[in-house]
């Protein structure tokens, strides 16, 4: 368990406590050609359920089935999913990401993440959905941005783009790229996804 403890807070929690998102300069083809068991893997830990804290305050809570770290080129792979949740000041869960593989690259702080992939705001009652999402970290906020078929739902609305958009973490603010289509929101979000 120490070992466990010890890559940790060496590897994911300086990461990802900085701003916890970020952006990635690696390709989603070179993640696609990535073997689970790549030759250099330096660690492989199974089962991670990881609590961020900054200040003694739980600000978030990372999950994941697999994490693999890998030194050359120096990344982190989330091959088998991962989930991470936000919490606010006061300890309500604010936010969270999900998605079905993900890539970490910490000497640029960033992280990409795949398939599946669903950002929500819990008290906006917001989500984006999409299939690749990127983390670019700026100063003190972070920049959220795809390039893909993007959904996002609000209170009354869902707002479709073909070419992306960018956003916050938060899903507090959002540019389309090119074209967007606004509906009313089914009564059922969930079904559209």
């Amino acid at each position: 368990m120490n070992t466990h403890y010890k890559i940790l807070t060496i590897l994911i929690i300086p990461a990802l406590s900085a701003g916890i998102f970020f952006s990635c300069g690696q390709s989603r083809e070179e993640l696609d050609k990535l073997p689970n068991n790549e030759v250099g893997a330096t660690e492989e830990m199974d089962s991670v359920y990881s609590i961020l804290y900054n200040k003694g305050d739980a600000k978030a809570v990372l999950i994941a089935p697999v994490i693999e770290r890998y030194q050359f080129p120096d990344k982190t792979v989330f091959p088998a999913g991962i989930k991470v949740i936000r919490y606010d000041s006061l300890g309500n869960e604010e936010g969270t990401l999900t998605a079905n593989r993900g890539l970490l690259k910490e000497a640029q702080g960033v992280l990409e993440v795949f398939d599946n992939v669903e950002l929500k705001n819990i008290s906006n009652n917001q989500r984006l959905l999409t299939e690749h999402l990127i983390w670019h970290r700026k100063n003190d906020s972070t920049i959220v941005e795809t390039r893909e078929l993007v959904r996002i739902f609000d209170a009354d609305a869902v707002h479709t783009c073909e070419n992306g958009a960018r956003t916050d973490d938060k899903l507090s603010w959002y540019i389309f790229y090119g074209y967007t289509y606004s509906g009313r929101a089914p009564v059922d979000s969930t079904d559209s996804k």
